[in-house]
């Protein structure tokens, strides 16, 4: 029993909220324990911290308000952080061992923790040995908690997992020199962010050998419940800070690449794995082969893996002695068969941390979020805006986050002040919580607010899952192109659902061309004053000849150029080809998408010439027009670049095409852009009449200038960065 004469020298604090009678059972924990500190003769106290409490959980805890041991406090904080830092600052013991209500803790923690603790000559923090984890409806998993690595290696393990529990002994002094996070604005967990912070501080963390934790898993009644609906987020932590993690050596790193259990097992087969990771050939196609290989090597994350773990002795003896308190917990033949050994110290995530670390030159003052970057009209856009900020903002560092696998071919066109971070690439082998988890630590250690989306799934998608931390900790703007439209009511967009489901978090809306203006206030409903039209700039190509408006020979030639695919509308091309005849040529360039094969526009006067990455490839005394045929699109740069070589327009009037071409004074349009004799009517026209062809290339070529030049883009965006 406690001697108030003497000076405390545990304070033992027990945070609840909605745990009812299921605090009964910790309750039981703990007092079992202390009866091993009042034969230690160990002066003690209790704290129960009960926040935004409900009635059964007061109701219960009423019972111990005559006992001398126990101080009950209530509090509204709703937050599990702060609820322990009260303990802390109300506590008059020396060390604090803090515990949830709904947990226990084998009777022998608090000696264990206690003389591990006084016999460290520093200061140090204690968890227990084996977490157990247990509940109805889940499975039976235990983790063996290790003691501190050298605070390089901890860095590397914390960036993707918590090496530690929840429950903790330390030096009171130390909770109020590194106290809890307030688990706000989408930042959590709190005991994870206690313990990254301290090791970065040089604190070791070490467990009281033979120990256990036994943590209860519910659906509902907890705060941590609740914040698991928000898709928390750690916020900066210096332990993680980019500069630091730059000074472990390549020695170190590679000494831990091959830690984990399931990498030792494979040994040599491990290289394989890597082989296949690290190659980033076409796109998507190494991220099935590497989950293939994966399988084949046995890789799976923990909730396929099966059971049967082999029990440590002590765990057993705890495991049977816990039973006297909770009878749910026994080490019966059906548990023995089932119980599974995690893996406490995965090492994935931390070094893909570390590796996209090492491409960061310095912390952005912007941050956009890319599928890729490659040759299409996003990626032009992409490349625009950089050359935008490094012209408004020319001490500024920009980094691109692409989040596809793939070859960013077009990397070599960022502006100096500009990065590549290739998640994409480096994290396509991890499981996707391994993503999450890599994609978060990365967004909180670059410490920018300004984000933007750029066409990205996987961007839209982090977004939405981390709406809080978006909210309160992020400036974010998207761009955004086209819609869905009755030509491709099938095909995906990245206004619904996407752009809808981030719509009150994002500040800012940025698009190429105002029909997409009318789309999203007419069909999702947005604010116009919160969407703003940036005509992207083109620069004239400059190339030698003046033969527009002639005939190349006897062929009128006809240039199309882009991806071949669905959106694009290639198909109708044999058919417009057919109705022209002979005396016209169509010329086609693009990338081919799956499904597709040149064989398709093989013809008497129609041909597939191979892949387009610009209009410098072309020589305008070759073409006498230029044909877009596309059914979905927003202000397509390939219309810009075909009217700076002077090539009469003929293209289907949808989405923002209509922003440049201007029926009958920059261009032709065709509205019944399914019709193949509409577009072939449009280029008989433009044959016939060579004046009217000049016309419309010198008003597009106003047009240009006026509204799509770098001036004028530059003047435009002024305020946007």
């Amino acid at each position: 029993m406690i001697d108030m004469k003497k000076d405390i020298v545990l304070t033992v604090g027990i945070t609840a909220h909605a745990e009812g009678v299921l605090a009964h059972k910790t309750m039981k924990a703990v007092f079992a324990g202390l009866e091993e500190l009042d034969a230690k003769k160990y002066p003690y106290e209790i704290i129960v911290h009960i926040d935004n409490g409900t009635e059964p959980t007061i109701n219960y805890f009423k019972r111990y308000e005559k006992d001398k041991r126990i101080r009950i406090i209530n509090s509204h904080f709703g937050d599990l952080g702060m609820s322990r830092n009260c303990i802390a600052e109300n506590a008059r013991g020396k060390y604090i061992s803090f515990l949830d209500a709904d947990d226990m803790l084998s009777s022998n923690w608090y000696v264990s923790a206690l003389k591990r603790i006084e016999e460290s000559k520093d200061t140090i923090m204690i968890h227990p040995n084996i977490q157990f984890n247990f509940g109805a409806g889940t499975r039976l998993e235990f983790t063996e908690r290790k003691d501190s690595f050298e605070k390089y290696e901890d860095a590397i393990v914390l960036a993707g997992v918590n090496r530690w529990c929840s429950a903790i002994m330390g030096e009171r002094k130390t909770f109020l020199k590194y106290p809890y996070m307030k688990t706000e604005n989408g930042y959590g967990y709190e005991d994870y962010c206690l313990n990254s912070n301290t090791v970065g501080h040089g604190i070791k963390h070490m467990v009281a050998r033979d120990t256990v934790m036994f943590y209860r898993q519910k659906a509902e009644g907890s705060l941590l419940t609740s914040s698991n609906s928000d898709r928390v987020i750690q916020p900066y932590v210096s332990l993680f800070d980019i500069d630091y993690m730059k000074t472990i050596s390549e020695t170190e790193i590679q000494a831990m690449r091959p830690r984990t259990v399931e990498s030792r097992r494979r040994g040599g087969m491990l290289k394989v794995y890597y082989a296949i990771r690290e190659n980033n050939f076409l796109n998507y196609f190494i991220t099935p082969v590497a989950i293939l290989t994966k399988k084949v090597l046995r890789i799976r994350p923990a909730e396929e893996q099966k059971g049967g773990a082999k029990i440590p002795d002590f765990m057993m003896r705890e495991w049977k002695k816990i039973n006297e308190i909770e009878t749910q917990l026994y080490p019966t033949k059906e548990a023995l068969r089932e119980i599974f050994q995690a893996e406490p110290d995965n090492y994935d995530v931390g070094l893909a941390y570390y590796d996209l670390v090492k491409s960061i030159p310095s912390k952005p003052d912007y941050v956009f979020i890319v599928p890729w970057v490659r040759v299409g009209g996003a990626d032009k856009v992409l490349i625009n805006y950089l050359k935008a900020i490094k012209y408004h903002h020319p001490k500024w560092a920009v980094a691109v986050i692409t989040t596809m696998p793939g070859k960013n071919v077009k990397k070599e066109d960022l502006p100096d002040n500009s990065y590549i971070i290739d998640f994409g690439n480096r994290a396509s082998t991890l499981w996707p919580t391994q993503r999450e988890i890599l994609f978060s630590r990365l967004m909180t250690q670059l410490q920018c607010k300004k984000i933007h989306i750029i066409n990205s799934e996987y961007g839209y998608v982090w977004a939405m899952t981390h709406k809080k931390f978006m909210e309160h900790e992020c400036d974010l703007a998207v761009s955004i192109f086209s819609t869905k439209n009755k030509y491709t009511p099938e095909m995906g967009t990245y206004a619904n659902p996407f752009l809808l489901d981030i719509y009150n978090v994002v500040k800012n809306i940025y698009t190429d061309n105002y029909n997409m203006v009318e789309d999203l206030i007419n069909l999702e409903g947005f604010d116009k004053k919160r969407i703003k039209v940036i005509h992207q700039p083109i620069e004239e190509i400059k190339q030698d000849g003046n033969k527009l408006g002639e005939k190349s020979g006897d062929v009128f030639r006809i240039l199309w150029a882009g991806r071949v695919d669905d959106e694009k509308n290639p198909k109708i091309l044999p058919k417009i080809a057919s109705k022209l005849g002979d005396k016209y040529k169509i010329e086609m360039f693009g990338e081919l998408a799956k499904g597709y094969s040149k064989t398709d526009f093989s013809g008497s006067n129609i041909e597939y010439k191979g892949k387009f990455s610009d209009f410098t490839m072309f020589k305008k005394e070759n073409y006498d027009l230029f044909l877009y045929t596309s059914l979905r699109d927003g202000m397509p740069n390939v219309l810009l670049e075909a009217a700076s070589i002077q090539l009469p327009i003929v293209a289907s009037n949808i989405g923002g095409v209509g922003d440049f071409v201007i029926d009958g004074l920059t261009g032709v349009l065709v509205n019944d852009i399914l019709e193949p004799e509409e577009y072939a009517k449009a280029i008989r026209g433009l044959n016939r009449d060579h004046k009217k062809t000049k016309e419309l290339v010198e008003a597009s070529k106003s047009l240009m200038k006026k509204s799509f030049s770098w001036k004028s883009f530059y003047e435009q965006t002024k305020d946007v960065f």
